[in-house]
């Protein structure tokens, strides 16, 4: 101990000071100029997952326009509360989405006009199965299949695919009634078929009105 006291001086300490200084600065230095050569082109493709991204740390300016595809929306994720006012428009209903449960009676008005109380179809037929067109829309003659004498007429809408229906025969003479079935029967297939009676309610021929509706 005593030779080494010997050697020491005030600028050998000094010097020592000087030199661990001079590697202390030099080692942060180094460290962050290293932090500072780490950007974009140092990470690795995948190498950012899903545990080192911080909840909420992804907000909505960093999303890109379109980012969000179909595919990655849970089912039922978009609630009622998530679609502004207003925001579904016409265009965006399925044709018959609405049906009759789901529309509040009470908010109904009085119809605005005759003419979209119309049926969508509707004829005059005569017994021989004529169409008589000046009385009709959407029912033309060669939409009417009869065979003559049976009472029965197969009726047939191009435009749509009809789901219900009403006729009534001609007045006039004795009394006489008709039926209607829509949506496939035996007699007719997948056309709406009407069927005419006498006074008596035998099956023959009787000219009609009938109506149809989507």
């Amino acid at each position: 101990m005593k030779q080494l006291k010997r050697h020491l001086s005030y600028a050998n300490v000094m010097s020592t000071i000087a030199v661990f200084l001079l590697l202390g600065g030099a080692t942060a230095v180094a460290a962050k100029k290293q932090t500072q050569k780490i950007g974009t082109t140092q990470l690795k493709a995948s190498a950012v997952t899903t545990n080192k991204i911080k909840n909420g740390a992804i907000s909505d300016a960093k999303l890109g326009a379109a980012a969000v595809s179909t595919g990655k929306l849970a089912d039922g994720s978009v609630t009622g509360s998530k679609i502004a006012d207003g925001a579904v428009g016409g265009s965006k209903i399925a044709g018959d989405a609405v049906t009759g449960d789901k529309v509040n009676e009470a908010t109904l008005s009085e119809v605005p006009s005759a003419n979209s109380a119309n049926p969508v179809a509707f004829a005059r037929v005569g017994a021989n199965g004529i169409v008589d067109a000046a009385n009709s829309k959407g029912i033309t003659s060669p939409n009417v299949t009869h065979t003559g004498g049976s009472g029965v007429y197969c009726i047939s809408v191009p435009s749509f695919t009809p789901r219900g229906g009403q006729v009534t025969t001609q007045a006039g003479g004795a009394a006489s009634s008709a039926q209607i079935g829509v949506g496939g029967t035996a007699g007719c297939g997948g056309a709406v078929q009407v069927s005419t009676f006498n006074a008596a309610g035998v099956a023959s021929e009787q000219a009609f009105y009938v109506e149809v509706y989507r």
